[in-house]
């Protein structure tokens, strides 16, 4: 790796410390310079402003996650089980990642557009993983070819919404010390076994 983007990494990782620790709003290229040591006007030799590091930060954490998930998927044949590890993989990431849990916890409390557009941009992805994963299960015989893959990717996104906004809820709550992660991806994966179980024998 070359030492301009070692340096953009270590930027990217000083602001995350920032943005869980005082929010999207309240973080400043100085909090961040100040993290690493560095004079403000060395950070923007590589960047313009706060948003561009955090943009990237963020981009950067979510194709790790696809990179971890794309990994995980070559060896699982079927759809259900790649649904299953999809879910385990989100909560994993976070688990191991809990700056950035804390980070979308306070974007939940600072609703700062540039982190909704990101949320928004990750949404779209699930979608079109999970839209991926059902024809591929309806190609192979595991669903029937009945199925509305868009209407079934769509709410399958929507369980795991769903699970993942209570995960940000929980982890912005102050008077809940830590969220139950584990609780979380079990309901979650139970919820949608109930769904595919259903979708296997389809219409009645």
């Amino acid at each position: 790796m070359e030492k301009s983007e070692t340096r953009r990494q270590e930027i990217m990782d000083a602001a995350m410390h920032c943005l869980a620790r005082y929010g999207m709003t309240k973080t400043t290229m100085d909090d961040i310079a100040e993290v690493m040591g560095l004079n403000k006007a060395t950070l923007y030799y590589y960047y313009d402003n706060k948003e561009a590091i955090i943009s990237d930060a963020l981009e950067r954490d979510a194709y790790r996650f696809y990179a971890i998930l794309e990994d995980r998927f070559k060896t699982i044949p079927k759809a259900t089980e790649k649904i299953k590890t999809m879910v385990q993989t989100f909560f994993e990431f976070f688990r191991n990642r809990l700056d950035i849990l804390q980070l979308n916890a306070r974007a939940l409390i600072d609703n700062h557009t540039l982190i909704q557009n990101i949320h928004r941009r990750m949404r779209d992805k699930h979608l079109q993983t999970m839209y991926e994963i059902i024809e591929e299960g309806v190609h192979c015989g595991e669903f029937p070819d009945s199925v509305d893959v868009q209407r079934v990717a769509d709410a399958l996104r929507l369980i795991l919404d769903a699970h993942r906004l209570e995960l940000f809820r929980q982890s912005a709550d102050p008077a809940i010390k830590q969220p139950d992660l584990d609780k979380l991806e079990n309901d979650a994966i139970f919820i949608m076994n109930i769904f595919l179980n259903g979708l296997k024998k389809g219409p009645n």
